[in-house]
């Protein structure tokens, strides 16, 4: 499918691409994933790598305001586990899960009390 004009979709709700900052938006597809890998005595790696390979999705939001806080919040509300379709050459689709969000406040504007919070980093990782 070409491109529909978003990055992400979460659980069928588009997250606004405006709430990106420019340049912060990346990818990392097909992680291999470990299970019990060790250090011999000599120093030696052995790796389980597992079968199923997993996408993390990162990036920064631009200056948030309160409105913008509460539709990230709303978007993101069940960060435990979410359907994700995300651009990656081509609309994919997973099931991911986010930490938690950390809300940096920068300012208060003096005249309309609008609260604005600093850049928020964000990761999608899929299960």
């Amino acid at each position: 499918m070409p491109y529909q004009g978003y990055l992400l979709k979460v659980n069928g709700v588009i997250f606004p691409n405006n709430l990106i900052a420019f340049g912060s938006f990346s990818i990392t597809p097909n992680q291999r994933q470990d299970q019990d890998s060790y250090r011999d005595s000599t120093g030696y790696l052995h790796r389980n790598i597992l079968p199923h390979k997993v996408t993390k999705i990162e990036f920064n939001t631009k200056l948030l305001h309160e409105s913008d806080k509460a539709e990230l919040e709303t978007i993101l509300q069940g960060r435990d586990e979410y359907a994700l379709e995300y651009w990656n050459s081509g609309y994919q689709t997973g099931t991911f899960y986010s930490p938690d969000l950390k809300f940096d406040m920068y300012d208060i504007d003096k005249v309309s009390g609008d609260i604005r919070y600093k850049p928020v980093r964000i990761a999608m990782i899929e299960y």
